[in-house]
């Protein structure tokens, strides 16, 4: 027996508890604005949100992108997605001061300090989950996995 549209993404994903986001816990496929949860419908490989949005929204009209209203690119709560031109996705983007060329001083991408990237290698020796971690901090689960490994932001100390 195959599991309805609305089963798979409340088996494949976890409600954090602070935000009411539903986090992917299946794929991510890497994009320049972070890990977006993906899944294999059939014959193609999808977006989970908008999976999500498909299966207790009803469908997407073309031409539309799904968008989060939480900013977390692998949260499918269905009450946190609404779809939108690519022209509105980039003004809300901008709107909340998430484009890239506008940023701080030192680096327009930093999403974190030094003192995060301490603090998110101390947690995964503790035994905290990647994902979460990478939730915590507000960036995507590649770069959390890199942090904690050491093989980014090398220029902080890596404690064993």
């Amino acid at each position: 027996m195959s599991l309805s549209a609305r089963d798979r993404i409340e088996r494949d994903s976890v409600p954090e508890p602070n935000s009411g986001c539903w986090l992917w816990l299946r794929a991510v496929r890497p994009k320049s604005n972070g890990d977006y949860g993906v899944l294999w419908t059939g014959d193609k490989l999808v977006g989970a949100h908008r999976f999500s949005f498909e299966a207790f929204t009803g469908p997407i009209p073309d031409g539309l992108y799904v968008c989060h209203s939480c900013d977390n690119p692998i949260c499918v709560n269905p009450e946190h997605l609404f779809v939108g031109t690519q022209r509105e996705n980039l003004e809300d983007c901008d709107r909340k001061g998430r484009w890239p060329s506008r940023g701080g001083a030192k680096n327009g991408n930093a999403k974190i300090t030094e003192a995060d990237v301490a603090e998110m290698r101390r947690l995964r020796r503790e035994g905290h989950k990647t994902l979460l971690i990478a939730y915590r901090f507000g960036i995507s689960w590649r770069a959390a996995q890199a942090i904690c490994a050491g093989t980014a932001w090398q220029h902080v100390e890596h404690a064993a």
